[in-house]
């Protein structure tokens, strides 16, 4: 189906999908759709994608329109829907952005946010391919993708635990964000943020607590490395943090550092 909302940018035949840079917001917010998912796996339990956070949507509103958004990327399946009888394209990560983006254009905003929104549309996709996607997609795994069969419902919660949490450390700390593999000290690598952030859930049993409490404490940790690390001699390191804002990455990996304690009472 032709895209009438956004400039190609590449292509990957092997893989079979498209990136586009989301220029027509009209075009795209009437196109696309919200991915609920399929009702059950393998009888065994339900899968959605998470209900709308509308503090989360206004947050990222809050960062487009102080132009501190860093570059996101939406994912977007083109399934075939047989009682409509053509392909429609439906969102499965990155829903919080997409109803950001409805906002900023229902609120008539004159920004331009083009240079902050892509997606990836992966073509003649299904609703099985968009759930082995989600699945892989948001467990950061390498191929072949896991074996739904196995997939725990906890593993899900951990998740999305961790979704959001990355989505909190992108916004807070956009500055700090790194494209490398390897990067350098004071900076971060969401796919290596991920595996943190996912070990860390499951190594405290962290399932249960409220999303807020782990974010309060991401904040607190980081406040106490400022606190040390202003009293450090100033390296190209420390000062690449102070400039950011951002302590927590001049450690290999902060989360082993991080007191858990429910002692807490920080703004976030």
């Amino acid at each position: 189906m032709e895209i009438s909302f956004g400039n190609k940018i590449t292509e990957n035949k092997q893989n079979n999908y498209i990136i586009y840079n989301i220029t027509n917001i009209f075009n795209f917010l009437h196109n696309v759709k919200i991915w609920k998912g399929p009702s059950t796996l393998n009888g065994k339990f339900s899968i959605y994608n998470r209900e709308k956070n509308e503090a989360k949507v206004n947050e990222i509103l809050k960062s487009i329109l102080e132009n501190k958004l860093a570059i996101n990327f939406i994912h977007i399946s083109e399934i075939y829907d047989a009682n409509e009888k053509k392909y429609i394209l439906r969102c499965w990560d990155g829903q919080h952005r997409w109803h950001a983006i409805r906002k900023y254009y229902k609120e008539g905003h004159p920004i331009d946010i083009s240079h902050m929104f892509y997606c990836i549309i992966y073509k003649n996709d299904t609703d099985e391919g968009a759930l082995d996607k989600f699945i892989n997609h948001n467990m950061v795994s390498p191929s072949p993708l896991p074996d739904l069969t196995s997939y725990e419902p906890l593993k899900l919660k951990r998740i999305e635990i961790v979704k959001e949490l990355i989505e909190f450390i992108i916004n807070k700390f956009p500055r700090a964000q790194s494209l490398s593999n390897r990067p350098m000290k004071g900076y971060y690598n969401v796919n290596k943020l991920y595996y943190i952030l996912y070990d860390f859930i499951e190594e405290n049993n962290l399932e249960n607590k409220s999303i807020k409490f782990i974010k309060m404490k991401i904040m607190e940790h980081n406040n106490k490395l400022k606190d040390f690390y202003n009293n450090q001699p100033k390296s190209t390191n420390i000062i690449r943090a102070i400039n950011n804002n951002c302590f927590l990455f001049l450690l290999e990996d902060f989360t082993t550092s991080m007191d858990i304690k429910e002692n807490v009472q920080i703004e976030i």
